[in-house]
């Protein structure tokens, strides 16, 4: 799930690791998403430890009595001297940024921020604390734009420079059911995606 409405966010600013709280229009979004999934079966769920993800997390774990738990590997990317600006303040200050970004290039990098390189590596990182998990459980996951649409590339075996192609919006659910290995050779290990951006809870 992707957290909800931020101040930052509705106005277009980078908000990157800035932990900015949800506005009132983000926890109205966080509780239909809370009532949408106290009806779902849930074995564990995990954050960013970001708030505005935590309290989306909170809001999920509450029905179900769950403790959540801190992922900082799933923040938001670091925008460095970006943060805090709107894409045409970008555009005027840091201009190879702002093509970088145009051209939608992996080579996209902030200055005295993350490279799209590292911050990939960093959520891969969350591949780990996963694998504890049986083939049958269901796992929640609260994070931010960014890091979920480099997961989905990671689990569903899609190139890193297809990551914007996912739309995501504000307390939106998206479902990724993996396949454990050594059960179908075919599909050893993939991951199939079952749903994507559904914000019906919403309306």
């Amino acid at each position: 799930v992707r957290h909800g409405e931020t101040e930052m966010g509705r106005n277009r600013f980078l908000c990157g690791q800035t932990d900015e709280p949800l506005n009132s229009q983000g926890l109205k979004q966080i509780e239909y998403l809370g009532e949408r999934l106290a009806v779902t079966h849930v074995d564990a769920i995990y954050s960013s430890d970001l708030q505005r993800a935590w309290a989306t997390a909170q809001a999920v774990a509450t029905p179900h009595h769950i403790a959540v738990t801190a992922c900082p590997e799933m923040r938001e990317m670091d925008f460095g001297q970006c943060e805090g600006l709107t894409f045409a303040q970008v555009e005027k200050r840091y201009p190879d940024v702002a093509r970088l970004w145009l051209a939608r290039s992996p080579m996209l990098a902030y200055p005295g921020g993350e490279s799209l390189d590292h911050f990939a590596q960093r959520v891969n990182s969350l591949s780990i604390r996963l694998q504890k998990h049986k083939a049958t459980d269901t796992v929640v996951l609260a994070a931010h734009l960014g890091s979920l649409r480099l997961l989905l590339c990671l689990l569903l075996g899609i190139p890193r420079q297809h990551w914007w192609q996912f739309q995501l919006d504000y307390a939106s659910l998206s479902t990724v059911e993996t396949q454990p290995r050594g059960v179908n050779p075919e599909s050893d290990g993939q991951a199939m995606l079952l749903s994507l951006n559904d914000t019906s809870h919403l309306t």
